[in-house]
C-alpha cells in the first residue's frame, strides 16, 4: 500500500499542485481581480433609465424592465451598465440571478450587484462566477444571517483557476453555445405554455368546443358535484421520513404548477392517520396565508400520502365532475380572481371549507369534460418532455463547467 506521503507527493504529468489543488502547469492561482474591474466609476446617470434590481433577474435572464426617471430613483440605483458587464448579486449570492449584460442603451444596477467589468473581455468571467469552487469561496466570506451578502472588495480576492486567455475564450465560446441551447429551450418552454394557456381560456369557457359537442354548460356549486365536501387535514407535525409510515404533504409540498414537489421528503406519525389517506381523484385547497388558493390533485404516482391540517380536501363525484377538468380550473384567471376576492379579511388571507364549497363551476357533461381534461393534459406532457430536454442541456453544461473551468479537461486551441 503506497503512503500518504508518496500519494500526495506524486506528481500528475502536465499538471502541478496548488493552493485550489491540481492544475495544468500553464494556469495559475490568482486573486478575481487580477482580470477583471469592481464597480467602475459610472458615468452621470442618465435622465431616463431602465433600472435592474435583484427581483429583475432570473436564470440568467432580465426579466423586468422597469424604465424610471432619475429623480424618481431609488438610492440603490448608482451603476451605469457597458455591454459585456456581468452582475453578480452579492445580497443572498446563493440564489445565483447573476447576469452577462449584452443590451445597448440606459440601464442601471441596483448597489445589491457587484458590478464586474473584464479587463479583456471574452466572456469567461461569466461562466467562472457559475463554477462550484468559486461559489464555495463566496459563501465563505459572506457575513449576515437573515441576509447574508459578501463585499464586493472581498469577491475581488476569491482565488480563481485562471488559464491563459486563448483558453479562457475557447472555454467561454464552448459553454456559451450550451447557454443559447438552454435560452432557446427555455424560449419553446414559455412558448408552449402560453400556448396552453390560451388553450385553457377557450375550452374550460366553453368558446371553443369539439365537435360532436354541444348544449348549454350547468352552473353548479363544488360541493354540489362532491361526494367529501371541504374535510380538513390532520393536525399533526411532520417527522423525519420513515418508510414504514406515510409521506406528508403539506402546503409547502405543493409546487407553483400544483404538483407534488417537496423540498425534503416527511413522514407524519400520529394514530388518526389512515383517516386522511388521499385517494385518486382527491384534490386539496390550501386555506390559509399567502398559498391560498393553490392546489394539488392526488396522483398514484406519488405514493402514499396524508395531507395537513392546513389543507381542505373535496373528492368529485365522476359522474358529474372530472377531477383533471377541475385541476385545470384551478389554474385559471378565473379561479384566481375568485381566490382574490374570497380571501380578502382581516389579518391573514384565508378560505374556509364552507366558503370553498360555494365555489361556483361552469361545467359541461362529463364527457366533454374528460375531452377537455385529455387535450390539456396533451398539452402537459409535451410541456413535460421539453423540460426534460431542458434539464438534460443544464446536466450537460454543469458537467462542462465541472471539467473546462478546473482544467480536468483541456481545450484545444487552434
Amino acid at each position: 500500500m503506497k503512503s500518504m506521503t508518496e500519494t500526495i507527493t506524486k506528481t500528475k504529468p502536465g499538471y502541478k499542485k496548488t493552493t485550489l489543488g491540481w492544475l495544468p502547469e500553464e494556469w495559475e492561482v490568482a486573486r478575481f481581480n487580477k482580470i477583471a474591474i469592481f464597480n467602475p466609476k459610472s458615468d452621470t446617470l442618465p435622465d431616463t433609465f431602465t433600472y435592474i434590481d435583484l427581483e429583475s433577474v432570473k436564470n440568467g435572464v432580465l426579466q423586468k424592465r422597469n424604465i424610471i426617471q432619475k429623480k424618481d430613483a431609488p438610492s440603490r440605483a448608482q451603476r451605469l451598465l457597458k455591454k459585456n458587464d456581468v452582475l453578480f448579486q452579492t445580497v443572498r449570492p446563493y440564489q445565483k440571478n447573476n447576469l452577462f449584460f449584452l443590451e445597448e442603451g440606459n440601464f442601471v444596477a441596483s448597489t445589491g450587484y457587484a458590478q464586474i467589468r473584464a479587463k479583456k473581455s471574452c466572456g469567461f468571467i461569466f461562466h467562472l462566477i457559475q463554477a462550484t469552487y468559486f461559489n464555495n469561496q463566496v459563501l465563505a466570506r459572506c457575513t449576515g444571517t437573515s441576509f447574508p451578502a459578501i463585499s464586493s472588495n472581498d469577491l475581488s480576492k476569491v482565488l480563481i483557476k485562471l488559464p491563459p486567455l486563448p483558453e479562457q475564450q475557447k472555454i467561454a465560446t464552448i459553454l456559451s453555445t450550451w447557454d443559447r441551447a438552454i435560452a432557446n429551450q427555455q424560449q419553446l418552454i414559455a412558448a408552449k405554455q402560453q400556448f396552453k394557456k390560451g388553450l385553457m381560456q377557450q375550452l374550460l369557457t366553453g368558446k371553443q368546443r369539439f365537435a360532436g359537442f354541444e348544449g348549454e354548460w350547468e352552473t353548479v356549486t363544488l360541493n354540489e358535484c362532491c361526494t367529501v365536501k371541504g374535510k380538513y387535514g390532520i393536525g399533526a407535525a411532520s417527522v423525519p421520513y420513515n418508510k414504514e409510515l406515510p409521506r406528508y404533504l403539506r402546503i409547502t409540498d405543493i409546487g407553483d404548477a400544483g404538483n407534488y414537489s417537496p423540498e425534503k421528503e416527511v413522514s407524519v406519525d400520529d394514530p388518526n392517520w389512515k383517516e386522511y389517506i388521499l385517494e385518486e381523484g382527491d384534490i386539496v385547497f390550501a386555506r390559509t396565508g399567502n398559498t391560498t388558493g393553490k392546489s394539488y390533485l392526488y396522483e398514484r404516482k406519488d405514493g402514499l400520502l396524508v395531507y395537513a391540517g392546513f389543507l381542505i380536501k373535496f373528492r368529485p363525484n365522476q359522474e358529474k365532475l372530472n377531477p383533471y377538468f377541475l385541476k385545470y380550473f384551478t389554474n385559471t384567471a378565473t379561479y384566481w380572481r375568485w381566490v382574490e376576492v374570497m380571501s380578502v379579511r382581516s389579518g391573514q388571507p384565508g378560505i374556509n371549507s364552507v366558503e370553498y364549497g360555494k365555489l361556483r363551476l361552469k361545467l359541461p357533461k362529463v364527457k366533454e369534460q374528460q375531452k377537455i381534461a385529455s387535450a390539456l393534459s396533451a398539452a402537459d406532457k409535451e410541456i413535460n418532455v421539453l423540460k426534460a430536454q431542458l434539464s438534460q442541456l443544464q446536466s450537460q453544461k454543469r458537467g462542462l463547467m465541472q471539467v473546462l473551468l478546473t482544467g480536468a479537461v483541456r481545450v484545444k486551441i487552434e
